[in-house]
């Protein structure tokens, strides 16, 4: 009854909005249980639970023997509660990491936070492999589920059990008393500013004025110039020239109050190179400010020019070695003219040396253009400041160069 009271003094939705919007620029699912093991309902009548997996929510849960699984894992976890630990995590049955924390309030225990359906590593595919073979499931449909599955530190899932437990509880404590709500207060700053720092992404807080609020340490790894340096200046001057039109009209959408996913700009790093970010942005008018969430994609850009530069200069290739192959049959009868103009003059100093000459020139083409044609992947060399195709290593290995 308890516990009950309590779920009925907060506001439900409110913390509902705020688990999405800490889903949204974390990643880390949560789920509020009551005492037994039920998932508590807002006052809309959602259920307080974000960021579900699709392999827990499509297979585990739909399969008899998995959710007899998930049930033995949550008695455990239950049992574990009860018992007076103050956070749990484990390996769940099917493999995936879960992890939860008690609600205390006042000393009582009135909801359990939960979160899971995550790895500390990359997960075992194999083990999944077999998984999907033993219970039945489609294993394309399977493996593309346990794909999406997010990979963190236990670091980062802990920071964010406490960041998300201690906000529950204030809220709780807001509805039973102020009592304790300066110090719970300050402590959720430390952990959502230790959150901040600990993300591997670069987090930032800026104004509609053009300038930086806010920037955790991952900007300085990846762009060099410190926090200040990056305060002081419009946030304009950092952004590549070709993208700054670009930029300006994502500006003006998030100016009307819309949010931006995986908008992609260049920006200018402090020993004069360049990065490509992906930025994930979102306005709120009521502070001023704007919340993003920012990911270094400059590795995947230039693999992909690298393999668009390869694919052109492989279709470059064929097409020579197309050329040359239509070219081997008129060179053939050059060769023969040769032989018979060289057997003509063979007695005449000058004129037969000339032959000779113009012989193994035509012989050198053909060889040439029969190592074009072989031509089967695209191989280079260096040269001088550069790199050139190596043709002889490009050919496939069983093509020989039978010139005559």
């Amino acid at each position: 009854m308890a516990s009950e009271n309590f779920i009925g003094r907060i506001d439900t939705d409110r913390v509902l909005v705020l688990m999405k919007s800490f889903h949204r620029i974390t990643g880390i699912p949560s789920t509020l249980l009551d005492p037994d093991g039920r998932i508590v309902r807002s006052e809309a009548g959602n259920e307080l639970a974000v960021g579900w997996q699709r392999i827990c929510r499509d297979f585990h849960r739909q399969n008899p023997e998995t959710l007899k699984r998930c049930r033995e894992s949550d008695a455990w976890i239950a049992k574990r509660l009860r018992a007076g630990e103050q956070y749990i995590c484990y390996e769940c049955l099917n493999g995936l990491v879960d992890a939860a924390v008690p609600v205390v309030v006042d000393g009582e225990h009135h909801l359990t936070l939960f979160t899971g359906q995550l790895f500390f590593d990359p997960p075992d595919r194999k083990r999944f492999r077999r998984q999907a073979a033993e219970l039945g499931f489609d294993e394309n449909g399977y493996l593309e589920a346990l794909d999406e599955v997010p990979v963190m530190t236990r670091e980062t899932v802990e920071q964010g059990m406490m960041f998300l437990t201690d906000l529950v509880e204030l809220i709780g404590g807001l509805a039973l008393g102020r009592g304790r709500l300066l110090e719970i207060n300050r402590r959720v700053e430390r952990e959502l500013e230790s959150l901040f720092k600990l993300s591997l992404d670069m987090l930032c807080v800026a104004g509609f004025d053009g300038y930086f609020r806010h920037l955790n340490p991952a900007w300085e790894r990846t762009l060099g110039w410190t926090g200040e340096e990056l305060r002081d200046r419009p946030w304009m001057e950092f952004v590549h020239p070709d993208d700054r039109e670009r930029t300006l009209e994502a500006g003006r959408i998030l100016s009307e109050g819309r949010e931006i996913i995986s908008f992609e700009n260049r920006y200018h790093c402090k020993d004069g190179s360049y990065r490509w970010l992906s930025w994930n942005s979102r306005p709120l008018f009521e502070q001023g400010l704007i919340y993003a969430a920012v990911r270094d994609v400059t590795a995947a850009k230039e693999a992909e020019e690298a393999l668009r530069e390869r694919d052109r200069l492989q279709g470059a290739l064929e097409t020579a070695g197309a050329a040359c192959h239509e070219l081997n049959q008129p060179l053939q009868a050059i060769t023969g003219f040769a032989d018979l103009l060289l057997l003509e003059v063979m007695d005449q100093e000058g004129p037969s040396e000339k032959a000779r000459r113009i012989q193994q020139a035509v012989r050198l083409i053909g060889s040439i253009t029969r190592k074009l044609s072989g031509i089967t992947r695209y191989r280079t060399m260096d040269y001088f400041q550069g790199k050139i195709v190596d043709i002889d290593r490009s050919r496939d290995p069983a093509t020989k160069d039978n010139a005559p």
